[in-house]
C-alpha cells in the first residue's frame, strides 16, 4: 500500500508542477509556480490579489527526518529546524535569480504539520517571517475531508509516526504566507545552497 501512495504522490506532483530547484542533501522544500485562488491581505495593508504570481513551497516528503517509534522527539525537532532553515535559504536564492522574480507577490504553503490553534508550532513559523491564515479550500467540508485524507496517506507513507495524536476529521490545515521582498531580505542572502 505505501509503494501504491507514494507512486500516486508521484503522479500528483508531476501533474500539478511541482519542481525540485535544489539537490543540497539538507533541502527538504520543492516548489510550485501558481496564481493566489483569491485575494489574501496582510499585516502593512499588503494585498496580494486573486491571479497574482505566487510562488508556492512543499515539504519533500522523501526528504523529511525519520522519526521514531514514539513520534517526534528533541533530536527530531532540532534536525527538522536546521534543515528547514537551510531550505528557506536554498529557496530564497533560487528565487532571487529567477527572471520572473519581480511578479512574485508572495511565497506561501498550505500545510497540516502546524494545525490551526497550535501556539508553539505557529510561534516557529512566525519567527521565521510567515502570517498564518485558516486553510481556505474552494470545496468547503467535502474539500477539507480530501485533502485531510491525502495528507493522512502521505504521512502514513513516509513517516507514520507523524500521525500520532491525530485525528483525520480534526485534522486543520493553516496558510503560511510572506511578501517577496520580506521573503528574499530574510533568505536570500548567507546559505549555503547548491540550487538548480
Amino acid at each position: 500500500m505505501r509503494i501504491l501512495i507514494r507512486a500516486l504522490d508521484r503522479l500528483i506532483l508531476r501533474a500539478t508542477r511541482v519542481f525540485e530547484f535544489c539537490d543540497a542533501p539538507d533541502c527538504i522544500l520543492r516548489a510550485q509556480w501558481g496564481r493566489a485562488p483569491q485575494d489574501v491581505r496582510l499585516a502593512g495593508d499588503y494585498r496580494v490579489r486573486a491571479g497574482e504570481l505566487v510562488l508556492y513551497f512543499h515539504l519533500w516528503n522523501e526528504r523529511l527526518p525519520r522519526m521514531g517509534a514514539d513520534g517526534a522527539d528533541w533530536a527530531w525537532a532540532m534536525e527538522m529546524r536546521h534543515k528547514l532553515f537551510a531550505s528557506m535559504g536554498y529557496l530564497g536564492q533560487w528565487l532571487a535569480r529567477q527572471p520572473q522574480v519581480a511578479e512574485v507577490r508572495a511565497v506561501a504553503a498550505t500545510t497540516a504539520i502546524v494545525a490551526p490553534g497550535d501556539e508553539r508550532g505557529g510561534a516557529l513559523l512566525r519567527r521565521m517571517g510567515f502570517e498564518i491564515l485558516p486553510a481556505r479550500t474552494p470545496w468547503g467540508r467535502f474539500g477539507d475531508f480530501w485533502e485531510n485524507l491525502y495528507a493522512s496517506w502521505l504521512m502514513w507513507a513516509y513517516n507514520a509516526p507523524s500521525l500520532r495524536g491525530r485525528h483525520l476529521l480534526r485534522q486543520g490545515r493553516v496558510e503560511l504566507w510572506m511578501p517577496t521582498d520580506e521573503f528574499l531580505r530574510r533568505y536570500a542572502r548567507g546559505s549555503r545552497s547548491s540550487p538548480l
